[in-house]
């Protein structure tokens, strides 16, 4: 999250809230895409797109006003640690890239391909400047030992971006003491869990990790290895349940604007608006946030 907000210029303060950002998010991604030319087909149907955004408005839930600002006076006395929400974050992501390509398996591993394969992907190689536009951390590639941006070095100049003392407190209680060897550490352990895998170990020396890969990684552990949160989540449930929630929305949104980019119906903004007009979740979260898509 942190990463995100360094990248877009705004300033860590409690009062920021999620529209705020999502909005800025948005304009800056618009910006980076005004001279791109060609954008990924979208394939999903109109009931598809109004899943994904049921799907959405469950992940924020019925309490989604408490997860609305950056801090703020909202947060409620007692609130439960959702470590599922993170699965259910990388499934619906999950689905959102399932619309940029045809692929008949249902197995992840050619989903996975298809998007981000090093020599074929289409966000990887086909559509390289779209998945740059996203910015950090979604534009990331790893290898065991370094992470780049796939574009530029727009990644380099985050690492001197400045921390709150509160939070550079935080980070140090969990081995850290910026944002970015955070990010980066989690994207070279991935990569090395993928070269060591047995499925892929036929072309492990050229395998980069994405962020997708980050998120597939930590899902599947959640789901199934034994779980035990640490007394850092525990005792800041807010934090971890708010993060989780923000950071999937604002890839959902850049995803929805490269969607609608290479739709010439005008279908999607018109869907997302009759969509939030009747489900008051997505009405209480976005606002006009992602009115720019049009």
């Amino acid at each position: 999250m942190n990463a995100v907000l360094a990248e877009l210029k705004i300033p860590l303060r409690p009062s920021l809230t999620f529209r705020a950002v999502n909005k800025k998010y948005l304009v800056n991604l618009q910006k980076a895409t005004s001279q791109i030319g060609r954008f990924p087909r979208f394939y999903l149907t109109n009931p598809e797109l109004e899943y994904l955004f049921h799907l959405e408005s469950e992940l924020w839930g019925s309490r989604c006003g408490h997860y609305l600002p950056l801090i703020g006076k909202s947060i409620p006395r007692y609130c439960v640690l959702e470590t599922y929400r993170f699965t259910e974050a990388f499934f619906l992501l999950e689905r959102w890239l399932s619309g940029f390509c045809h692929v008949s398996s249902r197995s992840r591993r050619p989903y996975r391909d298809a998007l981000f394969d090093s020599n074929t992907g289409i966000f990887t190689k086909q559509f390289r400047d779209c998945l740059a536009a996203l910015g950090a951390p979604y534009n990331l590639l790893s290898s065991p030992t370094t992470v780049r941006p796939i574009l530029g070095q727009s990644w380099t100049s985050l690492s001197s971006a400045p921390v709150p003392s509160g939070l550079k407190a935080f980070y140090r209680r969990i081995g850290h003491s910026h944002f970015v060897s955070i990010v980066e550490s989690s994207f070279k352990r991935t990569t090395r869990k993928m070269r060591s895998s047995p499925k892929m170990r036929a072309r492990a020396r050229n395998l980069e990790a994405t962020w997708y890969d980050v998120l597939w990684f930590y899902s599947e552990s959640m789901r199934y290895r034994p779980l035990s949160p640490s007394r850092i989540l525990t005792s800041r449930p807010f934090y971890w349940n708010r993060s989780v929630r923000w950071c999937a929305s604002l890839l959902i949104t850049g995803l929805l604007d490269l969607a609608n980019r290479s739709d010439a119906t005008g279908r999607i903004p018109a869907l997302w608006r009759t969509f939030q007009s009747a489900n008051p979740i997505l009405k209480c979260v976005f606002r006009s946030s992602r009115d720019k898509i049009r």
